[in-house]
């Protein structure tokens, strides 16, 4: 004698597309197509925000290009100062001051000062432009690696959302596989009526507005309607 089979192992066992209704399947196409769409947004509008971010990310690379070469041109600019200063290459130095001061021609000494306080007031601007510049620099690349780890991230969520298309699409895919060719017209039979009640009813309802329908023939003065005679040959000549 061949054993029984339990009941709890004979329902566990999925059913085959070839067991299933028309409704069933159906109704499995529709989830699986819905998911399949509702994947492809999410993925396009993911797509959407990579493209917007490493547009962001090349601008803000940009400027941090710009704002160091810059930085290197105020770097290049104080050395130039620092060498005329400390070896002995410019007349403003201080050690020529105090000759000028001793000399017998004061007025030559006050020009000397007014020079030194202009040479002071170029360093201090050249220091000031040093420090913002440093500043700006250091902001924009934290905002360009911000902007890059950002775009990192879309692309990596981009590619699960890809993969998660994928996946739906290969599910519609294998249960098409399944079936057989007449359980695929019977199932695009049920779903063309199904929409096609759908849309009737949506017209019944009233919600795209009054349904337009042609005007009735005009009413005649003896109770009929009016119609376009038939054309025929013209009255008789008398």
């Amino acid at each position: 004698l061949v054993p029984a089979v339990p009941a709890a192992t004979a329902s566990a066992a999925p059913s085959r597309p070839a067991d299933r209704s028309v409704s069933e399947l159906l109704t499995q196409l529709k989830t699986l197509y819905r998911k399949a769409e509702e994947a492809t947004e999410t993925y396009n509008a993911t797509e959407e925000k990579l493209r917007e971010q490493r547009t962001r990310t090349r601008e803000l690379t940009a400027e941090l290009v710009h704002a160091r070469t810059e930085l290197a041109d105020s770097h290049d600019d104080a050395g130039r100062l620092a060498r005329q200063q400390y070896q002995g290459h410019s007349t403003l130095s201080s050690y020529a001051f105090l000759l000028t001061l001793l000399t017998p021609h004061p007025d030559s000494a006050t020009d000397e000062a007014r020079e030194l306080e202009r040479a002071a007031g170029r360093e201090a601007t050249l220091v000031r432009r040093l420090t913002r510049g440093e500043r700006r620099a250091d902001t924009i690349a934290t905002r360009a690696r911000t902007a890059l780890d950002k775009q990192l991230s879309l692309t990596a969520k981009r590619k699960k959302q890809r993969d998660k298309v994928e996946k739906q699409l290969r599910s519609i895919e294998k249960l098409l596989a399944a079936l057989s060719a007449r359980q695929i017209a019977q199932v695009a039979q049920r779903e063309h009526e199904e929409t096609t009640k759908a849309q009737r009813e949506l017209l019944d309802s009233g919600a795209l507005g009054p349904a337009k329908s042609a005007s009735p023939p005009a009413p005649t003065p003896g109770g009929g309607t009016r119609t376009t005679p038939a054309p025929g040959p013209g009255p008789a000549t008398p």
